[in-house]
């Protein structure tokens, strides 16, 4: 006896609804375009039609049943408690209305009042407030099987992720840098040939120290660089792209490092040093200041190694009226009263000693221009050497995908044990990520320390000439480049500065850079345009 019929003679109260919904959805975009919701659309119209209900609305749409709030879902639900009669909702399948049971907590009391009723057309069930009990079981299986096929799919995708990643690939977006590309039918991670050189780049002028991130933003704004969210370059993206290390060959997963397979873009060692200039420069003092002196952060007091702040005085002159600002350096332990003894100093006493050491770091424009000279000499040199050993690396590259192939093919015709072609897999794989790791690492370097030296070179040339023309902040930063923190006393200040200037200077005062030799080289003996040895690129 037909359902309706049974819940006429068994509940005479129940009407059969003559007005009705409905229902298609799909869980994705791909499925969207495969023609599914026009084909669920035109079998609930056929049903519709069949029983003589009449369609109000067609909700048609693209939503998971179990991620998110499902908002087409409430939207639909809203619209059948607002309706002034009972409606059928008509759907393919019991799948496509639910596939949990947090759905019925919501629905239930409209169901039970009369509201609206379920017909699922491929299930040849319909679901109302006088259904038997044996029909809401059946229900409730449908659900629960529909809820376990979704948690089968989860633990597949999971059983897949694992898989991929123990395999070395990573399952998601590729970052900024690289592209997500289908090779010879297979998904695979490479890197972009125009972000790529760009990433490597801003790493290694990060690495110097002097290179802000809304500098940085700025560059990768100005490039046409956007991030995977297809918006501009801002601090955060940056920022995002310091801490990721998918650069050097890691992928950061659920809390957890596992090495990838695609090619680095940087070495480990260059990614460690950007992350200690990163958690650095958020540690300097000076930050919290209000007014800006030249010393800022820089100077402590030798006797209590306490920081010295400056302050200005204001001295009316008598003969003429006119007010004169004299800046003074005193030490913070004196203020606080932690009973240092130091004397203040003027401020401009302590100016007129680091430019008299900056000066010295100045390099006689011929000997500087040969020094430039033999440098790109020996970068073009070291270039060629480096191009070779980049082929050979390379060409061993294609033998050990070669011999994989070799070894798989034995192992699938039964020639090889399984055993030990599994290990020599394993060799052949760490044989691969070493030679990877040192391509990354000798082009990297090799570039960052010709460019470094060169850079350090022209600065400490000018040093002087810029400190005399930049203002307050301007000669702050330069000090912090050259200086590390200075002593200072009431008889002098005691001038550190940083290693390769400190090398550098070591260097000018030697006879190969005061130029009292001649520029030319002679025909024994080393050139007096070398640099010293710390100096020199490895």
């Amino acid at each position: 006896m037909p359902n309706a019929l049974l819940n006429r003679i068994l509940n005479p109260r129940y009407i059969t609804p003559t007005h009705a919904i409905i229902l298609a959805r799909v869980s994705s975009s791909e499925q969207r375009e495969g023609k599914s919701l026009a084909a669920q659309e035109a079998s609930a119209k056929e049903y519709c039609m069949r029983k003589q209900m009449i369609v109000e609305e067609t909700f048609s749409f693209t939503e998971s049943s179990t991620k998110g709030n499902r908002k087409f879902f409430h939207k639909m639900m809203e619209y059948v408690k607002n309706s002034p009669h009972p409606l059928a909702i008509v759907a393919d399948t019991l799948d496509r209305f639910q596939r949990s049971f947090k759905e019925s907590l919501e629905f239930e009391p409209l169901l039970l009042s009369g509201k609206f009723e379920l017909h699922f057309i491929a299930n040849n069930m319909i679901i109302n407030q006088y259904s038997h009990s044996s029909e809401r079981m059946m229900y409730d299986f449908g659900v629960m099987g529909a809820k376990s096929y979704v948690d089968q799919l989860r633990e597949n995708v999971l059983r897949g992720f694992s898989q991929k990643i123990k395999e070395g690939e990573y399952p998601f977006k590729a970052p900024v840098g690289y592209k997500n590309v289908v090779i010879d039918g297979r998904k695979t991670i490479i890197q972009d040939p125009e972000t790529a050189p760009i990433v490597r780049k801003f790493f290694m002028k990060y690495a110097t120290g002097n290179y802000p991130l809304k500098v940085a933003a700025r560059d990768f704004q100005n490039a046409g660089v956007k991030s995977i969210h297809k918006t501009p370059f801002s601090v955060s993206s940056v920022h995002r792209i310091l801490e990721n290390p998918f650069y050097y060959g890691q992928m950061h997963i659920q809390g957890h490092l596992f090495p990838h397979k695609y090619e680095p873009i940087v070495s480990e060692e260059l990614f460690k040093r950007c992350e200690r200039v990163r958690k650095g420069l958020s540690s300097h003092p000076f930050d919290y200041c209000t007014k800006p002196f030249v010393f800022r952060g820089l100077l402590r007091c030798k006797y209590c190694g306490a920081v010295i702040t400056s302050y200005e005085k204001q001295k009316k002159i008598k003969s003429t009226g006119d007010i004169h600002t004299y800046h003074y350096l005193r030490c913070s332990g004196v203020i606080n009263k932690r009973g240092c003894k130091a004397k203040q100093v003027n401020e401009m006493l302590a100016e007129q000693e680091v430019v008299a050491s900056l000066r010295k770091l100045k390099i006689d424009p011929r000997l500087l221009s040969h020094v430039i000279n033999n440098l790109n000499k020996d970068d073009a040199q070291e270039t060629e050497a480096l191009h070779a050993t980049e082929r050979n690396l390379k060409q061993r590259l294609g033998q050990i995908n070669r011999t994989r192939s070799v070894l798989i093919s034995r192992e699938s015709s039964g020639e090889l044990d399984t055993l030990f072609v599994s290990a020599e897999l394993a060799k052949l794989k760490t044989e691969e990520a070493e030679i990877k790791a040192k391509l990354v690492h000798q082009d990297s370097q090799h570039e960052m320390v010709t460019w470094t030296v060169q850079r350090l070179l022209r600065l400490a040339s000018q040093a002087a000439d810029l400190y005399a023309g930049s203002n307050t902040i301007q000669k702050n930063a330069l000090l912090r480049c050259i200086y590390s923190n200075c002593l200072l006393s009431e008889e002098k200040l005691e001038i550190i500065m940083k290693k390769p200037f400190q090398l550098m200077l070591e260097g000018l005062e030697s006879s190969k850079w005061s130029g009292r030799r001649d520029l030319n080289p002679r025909p024994h003996g080393p050139e007096p345009c070398a640099l010293p040895a710390a100096l020199r690129p490895v």
